[in-house]
């Protein structure tokens, strides 16, 4: 539905009876609308289209109006020189998933459930304080057996041999 957004439409905007969410386009903001669920969500939102795939980028509705208007409108001038923040946003997920400590805390999560290791804490405490400081930030792809060797003497000298051992990937299963 397209309407003139106000403060006062969007104070009391709600979507209709047989509706889950309903949108309310702005005819003032080209793409801009207000968003709102049968459980008095509300969000802003921009709909565009990034290498022909339709996008809604969403703004909050704590700001107001005015500002997500602004926001709306600075958004819309980027998106016109090619950027695609829901796109961005997506990879920049996608790239954070595929990280030692993020594939690492799936594995703890997932052993800590069977209750089979008994030595799941003493694990979790290792990567935490040994690993995931140097490498745990890294995509798991680019990590090079040289970084890993590196670290694994660096924690032997720094701790000694027993627990290079116990960090090691051969060793401590």
């Amino acid at each position: 539905m397209r309407v003139k957004l106000t403060q006062e439409f969007v104070n009391s905007a709600k979507p209709a009876d047989d509706l889950e969410r309903e949108i309310f386009w702005d005819t003032g903001t080209e793409s801009f609308g207000l968003m709102c669920t049968a459980g008095g969500h509300k969000s802003y939102v921009v709909q565009y289209r990034a290498d022909g795939i339709s996008r809604r980028y969403t703004i909050k509705a704590k700001k107001s109006l005015k500002l997500a208007r602004k926001e709306a409108k600075a958004l819309l001038g980027q998106i016109a020189k090619g950027a695609d923040p829901v796109g961005d946003k997506h990879r920049a997920k996608r790239e954070a998933a595929n990280t030692l400590q993020s594939i690492a805390e799936i594995y703890l999560q997932r052993e800590e459930k069977r209750k089979e290791l008994r030595s799941i804490g003493e694990r979790r405490r290792i990567l935490e304080v040994y690993v995931f400081p140097t490498l745990g930030g890294r995509r798991i792809e680019t990590i090079t057996r040289s970084q890993v060797t590196a670290l694994l003497d660096d924690i032997e000298d720094e701790n000694g041999p027993s627990m290079r051992d116990h960090c090691s990937p051969s060793c401590g299963r």
